[in-house]
């Protein structure tokens, strides 16, 4: 038979050995929770930086579509001046855009003849070719 001091020490160290491994269990659980929360920071703020130059993108583009109806607006209005003034005889053509014309309209509305998209900030390649993907939705 075990003394009540001899039997006390014994639930004390496993009461002790079970703390220990509770202790060692959770230090590790939070540990691995602290890396795995630094690692989503890390994917939310890189995550953030995309969102806001995408919007930057989108307000570049907004703010040239708001000039190009701006321009067609304009344009369509004197055209309508035009057209409600009498034309001598023999004029029937209606007038052709000159080179001037089509340059400002060019610099405007940021497209070259050819239909590509010429951005007015300079874009990084990625950025450039998710503005030209957009662009031709």
């Amino acid at each position: 038979m075990r003394s009540p001091e001899a039997e006390s020490e014994v639930v004390a160290n496993s009461i002790g050995s079970l703390l220990q491994r509770v202790v060692g269990s959770s230090v590790q659980d939070i540990e691995q929770l602290i890396v795995e929360l630094q690692a989503m920071r890390t994917s939310l703020e890189s995550e953030g930086a995309r969102v806001q130059r995408e919007i930057i993108e989108y307000a570049h583009l907004s703010q040239s579509a708001m000039q190009t109806t701006k321009v067609i607006a304009e344009n369509l209005a004197k055209r309508k001046v035009h057209t409600d003034v009498p034309k001598p005889s023999g004029d029937d053509e209606p007038p052709q855009p000159g080179p001037v014309t089509q340059q400002r309209c060019r610099a405007i509305t940021g497209l070259r003849p050819d239909g590509e998209a010429v951005l007015p900030v300079r874009l990084d390649e990625e950025s450039a070719s998710r503005a030209k993907r957009f662009l031709t939705r």
